[in-house]
């Protein structure tokens, strides 16, 4: 997790969401944090965390079809 928390970016110079067609994370970020959420968790079978990584899935899976439509997919 530190990886991505080393990459802080000051919110001025943040894009809109509305002025822009790029996510700030790509298909292969999601599998990092997915990857990441299974070395640090002791349990993976707390329902807790299936729920956090179903949570992952859904995002990058919503982030990925929500790029193909901006591109007009």
């Amino acid at each position: 997790m530190d990886k991505f928390s080393a990459k802080k970016t000051p919110i001025e110079d943040r894009p809109l969401s509305s002025k822009s067609s790029k996510s700030a994370l790509t298909a292969a970020d999601w599998g990092r944090i997915e990857r990441k959420l299974k070395e640090v968790v002791v349990n993976i079978f707390d329902t807790r965390v299936k729920e956090l990584s179903n949570t992952i899935q859904s995002l990058a899976t919503t982030n990925i079809l929500l790029e193909l439509r901006i591109q007009g997919y």
